[in-house]
């Protein structure tokens, strides 16, 4: 009875082995309509055009998020923002600039976030919920940079 059984797999895997051409003849390319997304670049963009709000970065985060808002007629594409952070007394902690790929519809607001630039966990944004452990509250601005809008 092994015997039998272990003839009929031998031939099933010879079976399968078989070789199959996987060579095509007579192939022709199709005509593909362009799909090219067209942007445009808008440099030291319009403040109307995109609304940054809700910043927050609590203690232990490894991230910073904010809410983007597109007031413009066009979906945003990519946003290029620089923040600049600052202690209580206005001396300077930190500058960054950062370009975020996303994709915001005109009229609608999306979440976007960056890498936290405190590497320690030992600053927090001052409207943040506040620690219990001691640690350092900070203020930050912004600014855009540049918006990608696609057409």
């Amino acid at each position: 009875m092994r015997t039998l059984i272990g003839i009929l797999i031998l031939v099933a895997i010879a079976l399968n082995c078989s070789a199959q051409r996987t060579t095509r003849k007579n192939l022709k390319l199709k005509e593909v309509a362009d799909t090219t997304i067209v942007c445009d670049t808008l440099r030291n963009a319009d403040t109307h055009i995109i609304e940054i709000s809700g910043y927050d970065k609590p203690l232990n985060s490894k991230k910073e998020t904010f809410f983007a808002t597109n007031r413009g007629e066009s979906t945003i594409v990519s946003i290029g923002i620089t923040l600049n952070y600052f202690d209580n007394q206005k001396r300077q902690l930190h500058k960054v600039s950062k370009t975020i790929n996303c994709s915001i519809p005109p009229g609608e607001t999306r979440l976007l976030s960056i890498p936290s630039w405190d590497k320690q966990n030992s600053f927090y944004y001052h409207r943040s919920v506040q620690p219990r452990r001691q640690a350092t509250p900070y203020s930050v601005t912004h600014s855009i940079d540049f918006i990608v809008i696609s057409k």
